[in-house]
């Protein structure tokens, strides 16, 4: 029986209720987890099924089945199997969904290894009653990843799949999950835990299959006006939280989310003006529509290039764009900033000679942006040569609906969005055939962009439409790294989830507990992504804006990592390189074109979060007692970025392409 298993650390808790179609198989998933160490408690909730003799069938000591003699539904049951629970943790299970092998084993390490941590999820795949997978996801799941994106997003709207959730029993247990929350008591639950300031990790990987069918609670939920259902659950909520007198920090975003929600279920029209009044600024606008007038109001004036980018901030992508203008600053060519307004400050990265105009605000009404529509029409229709080129802005193809099927129009695709967001490779789609030149970073992305186009079916010509055109870095003057004392490991980047900044924080983390000589630095703002209990093994330098001092930290360091789970080719790797820092990374993207293992770099086998972590961890100990090798490799990636991201061929490429007279 389970009950003879010593120092049980695991109880898999699952209510049954009538669910013999997928019974089986949720059950085997379970039974041969690589982790063995747990009791599986089925409670079969007054099924009027099979359901109890296909628990019976199993002969497995570990199986506990729990009758109850009538229906208690799904919050009683589940708080009578907290209460029954032997195990240190409690892993909940459905019983129309499927654990993958490792889930188990992947949840016990996890909160073995962060104490301060209550509960850990995964992310989720939808399948289909056959196991197919479905070709859409749950994007709030696959948005919130680290700690603070999930404390951030719970009280908007629930991130967190019940069923792959792992609990640490003594927290849960005096807490419990709140009949009031009936069809959403997993979501009252981790709302009433951070705000008790318990911690809800998640395991940056898909751990279960979550079945997507006709009988499902999550179906029934959704199918009818899914967005009231929320209203009605944060009512619920914040009635409860407000009549025990318990309303604390996140409940009051619950509380904005809630009034917010209602304004726009019940009164969009007012919910939008008012969203439009508030992002709107006076001022800005009005300088917007003064500069707009000015620079498109000349009925002689001949524009060469309008080039359309979403921000002007500092960044790699920002960069080249800048330098993609510089190469016809020499003409008239104008930028237009569509997502962010402009201040002197980011103006500065493109040439003086450039206007650099902000439309944002603009186009937050429909007449402006009718209007800003209106005068860049005018402008291509009287001058036939203009060249359009846009990158990553929506309101670039959203304009190119609108011109004449002439235009001269080129894009830039730095790399694909995952399939569950929305980026430029989409929302180009109703417009591919204006594109005279699509512009790509990498020939990975060239064959993204043609299986997309094969997909839709649309012309194979279109694909000799695509270029690639590797990205640049300027060449720096080349010092030999220091072997003896520590190994200075660098990220430099934003701390978005997609960089995933916490897998290097934890490799820290780890070395540093094993005494080995590294240094980890980071350089951007990451301290938001690095977990409270890896920020004492990171010095953190934040966002660095004078090019001098980057090259400095650059020059000084031995290793650059990167973990992404999605990239082109990062301008950082580049940059690492031209200074002789090895790169380690993660293989996604164009990275493998360039990074060649133990020549020039490092490439990581897999994006397996766990894995990348225990992969950095042994590249760096073995480059410990390596360092000469480490050596030729650095100079090996120093000559590499010589050879193939140099300027003048970057310049040359574009303009072949977007120079033309």
């Amino acid at each position: 029986m389970a009950e003879d298993i010593k120092d049980l650390k695991v109880t898999i808790l699952m209510p049954v209720y009538n669910g013999e179609r997928y019974l089986r198989e949720a059950i085997v998933s379970m039974l041969n987890q690589t982790f063995t160490n747990f009791e599986f408690l089925i409670i079969n909730d007054g099924s009027t099924d099979g359901s109890e003799a296909i628990i019976k069938s199993y002969n497995d000591k570990r199986i506990r089945l729990v009758n109850n003699e009538k229906n208690l539904g799904i919050v009683e049951t589940l708080n009578k199997g907290i209460g029954l629970a032997k195990g240190e943790y409690i892993a909940r299970m459905d019983a129309d969904d499927v654990s993958l092998p490792e889930r188990l084993e992947k949840q016990v390490e996890f909160l073995d290894r962060n104490p301060s941590v209550c509960v850990v999820a995964a992310h989720i795949t939808l399948v289909d009653e056959q196991n197919r997978i479905l070709d859409y996801c749950w994007t709030e799941d696959m948005l919130t990843r680290t700690e603070k994106e999930i404390y951030d997003f719970l009280p908007k709207e629930n991130c967190i799949a019940h069923p792959t959730v792992m609990m640490r029993k003594s927290v849960i247990s005096t807490i419990g999950y709140n009949k009031l929350f009936i069809n959403s008591e997993d979501w009252g639950l981790w709302l009433m835990l951070i705000s008790e300031g318990k911690i809800i990790a998640k395991i940056d990987e898909i751990l279960v299959k979550y079945r997507i069918h006709a009988e499902s609670i999550t179906v029934k939920n959704n199918t009818k006006k899914p967005f009231k259902n929320i209203l009605r659950f944060k009512r619920r909520y914040l009635k409860y939280k407000i009549s025990k007198l318990q309303l604390k920090g996140p409940d009051y975003k619950v509380l904005r989310t809630y009034l917010a929600g209602s304004a726009r279920f019940y009164f969009p029209f007012l919910y939008v003006l008012a969203g439009k009044l508030y992002s709107t600024r006076p001022l800005h606008f009005l300088k917007q529509f003064i500069q707009i007038r000015k620079e498109f109001g000349v009925k002689n004036k001949t524009i060469s290039h309008i080039f359309f980018f979403p921000f002007a901030h500092i960044g790699g992508a920002e960069r080249v764009h800048a330098v993609i203008v510089e190469t016809v600053a020499y003409r008239n060519p104008v930028v237009i900033i569509t997502d962010s307004n402009v201040n002197s400050t980011n103006c500065s990265l493109f040439p003086k000679s450039t206007s650099v105009l902000s439309i944002r605000e603009l186009l937050n009404w429909p007449f402006t942006k009718k209007w800003v529509i209106k005068k860049m029409f005018a402008s291509v229709q009287n001058n036939k040569k203009v060249y359009l080129f846009g990158a990553n802005s929506f309101f670039f193809y959203y304009l190119l609906s609108k011109l004449p099927e002439e235009t001269n129009a080129i894009d830039l695709i730095h790399a694909f969005m995952h399939e569950y967001e929305v980026g430029a490779e989409k929302w180009s789609i109703p417009v591919v055939y204006k594109l005279k030149n699509r512009i790509v970073i990498s020939k990975k992305t060239a064959l993204d962009l043609a299986q997309q186009y094969a997909r839709k079916k649309l012309p194979e010509e279109l694909t000799k439409r695509i270029v690639c055109i590797n990205n640049f870095t300027p060449e720096r003057d080349f010092v030999k790294k220091e072997l003896t004392g520590n190994i200075k490991v660098l990220y430099s980047g934003r701390g978005t989830h997609e960089k995933r900044v916490e897998l290097i924080s934890n490799a820290a983390r780890i070395l540093s507990e094993k005494n080995a000589p590294v240094e980890f630095h980071f350089a951007g703002n990451v301290k938001g992504a690095i977990p409270m209990e890896d920020l004492p093994y990171c010095i953190l330098h934040g966002e660095i804006r004078d090019d001098e001092v980057l090259n400095s930290i650059y020059s000084q360091s031995h290793i650059l990592l990167v973990t992404s789970s999605r990239e082109g080719f990062p301008m950082v790797i580049m940059e690492a390189m031209m200074n002789g820092a090895v790169p380690v990374s993660t293989p996604v993207g164009g990275i493998g074109e360039h990074i060649k293992s133990n020549i020039n770099g490092v490439l990581l086998k897999t994006v397996n979060p766990t894995d990348v972590v225990r992969e950095i961890v042994a590249i760096l100990e073995y480059f410990i007692h390596h360092r000469e090798e480490l050596n030729a490799i650095s100079e090996n990636a120093r000559q590499y970025a010589m050879s193939n991201f140099g300027k003048e061929k970057f310049v040359a490429a574009y303009q072949n392409i977007i120079d033309r007279r």
